[in-house]
């Protein structure tokens, strides 16, 4: 299998597979994935759906079949899709910065009036020094973060049209955690 990033501008920071309506695969993209460049990776024969993101936080969607000979996606900006992993997904950034020495594990962000965490919002590990970007609608939310060796919370946070940034370091990091 073989993507193509043809955006003009934008890098793709995530390519993930899902078999037959299974759930989404880790991020397959080891680097961004710049303006004009490919990246090839292995996967087996049949129906395949390929989720690509940007560093906006933009979503393309292919839906191909499989065969011994290999497919390959042009990822073009009439592609742009909204993809709803999430219950609360929009068009808010929501961008965590890593200024922690471990990598963080989990994040979890629902509204505040809502009593479970929901599902984990990233598909692989947010290194040390890295900064992860996902959308929601405006609202009230409450925030978790994991990095196996405590949790950083942040509750009630009102998340306007023009997104919320927060760069995570222990000094954030809960008593109890």
């Amino acid at each position: 299998m073989g993507v193509i990033n043809q955006l003009p501008y934008e890098a793709i920071v995530s390519i993930q597979t899902s078999a037959s309506g299974g759930s989404w695969s880790p991020n397959l993209l080891q680097t961004p994935l710049a303006p004009g460049s490919s990246h090839s990776f292995r996967t087996g024969t049949g129906q395949l759906r390929i989720m690509a993101t940007d560093t906006r936080g933009s979503t393309y969607l292919h839906e191909t079949t499989l065969n011994s000979g290999g497919v390959i996606w042009e990822i073009l900006p009439e592609h742009e899709t909204a993809v709803q992993i999430n219950p609360w997904a929009g068009a808010t950034p929501v961008t965590i910065t890593n200024s922690l020495t471990r990598p963080i594990t989990r994040i979890r962000c629902s509204p505040s009036n809502r009593s479970a965490w929901g599902e984990n919002w990233i598909s692989q590990p947010l290194l040390p020094g890295q900064t992860t970007t996902f959308r929601v609608t405006p609202d009230t939310y409450d925030i978790r973060l994991e990095d196996g060796a405590g949790t950083y919370t942040r509750m009630r946070v009102a998340i306007p049209a023009e997104g919320y940034a927060w760069s995570v370091t222990q000094q954030h990091r809960d008593a109890s955690g």
